[in-house]
């Protein structure tokens, strides 16, 4: 080590200042006190790096979270539009047999029901127009057990994060 040199006081190249003369117990004394005060700096800039580094994680982890959760509801939101057109593309559907089956219900009044081959397409309308609305109402039901399912899977994955 290199020393300056005063009578009583001297300090080390290290940064440790010593008291007292060579082999003293106050030179002892203060060249511990003084390696225990870099130490415990040591320690505080230990500290507050791994508080940095933790915070630093913790913005990354959040971001991360908020990223998914944004880019889920993005995918929900295009889902959303697909089946909004897909049931509207049913009940337009649906309501072209409605309105096929009233025109041939007119047509069938005019004639006075005496034709077979138009009670035949009166019974044929009415069973695409039953058929679209079973298809509509079996596609709703699904539609809506599939949100059921997602909403409980949301909450159960929202209830895991906020518990952390």
């Amino acid at each position: 080590h290199r020393w300056e040199a005063s009578a009583t006081t001297s300090r080390c190249s290290e940064g440790i200042i010593v008291v007292g003369s060579r082999n003293s117990a106050e030179r002892k004394w203060s060249t511990e006190l003084s390696r225990l005060g870099q130490r415990g700096k040591m320690l505080e800039n230990d500290l507050w790096s791994n508080a940095i580094r933790k915070t630093k994680y913790a913005k990354e982890v959040s971001k991360s979270f908020w990223e998914d959760i944004l880019a889920q509801s993005a995918e929900y939101k295009s889902k959303m539009k697909e089946e909004s057109t897909m049931l509207r593309r049913a009940l337009a559907r649906a309501r072209k047999g409605v309105t096929l089956f009233k025109q041939e219900m007119t047509i069938l009044r005019g004639e006075g029901g005496t034709k077979p081959e138009t009670i035949k397409r009166v019974r044929q309308s009415m069973e695409s127009v039953e058929d679209s609305l079973l298809d509509f109402k079996r596609n709703a039901r699904g539609a809506y057990a599939e949100m059921m399912n997602e909403e409980k899977e949301l909450t159960e994955y929202l209830s895991e994060v906020l518990s952390r």
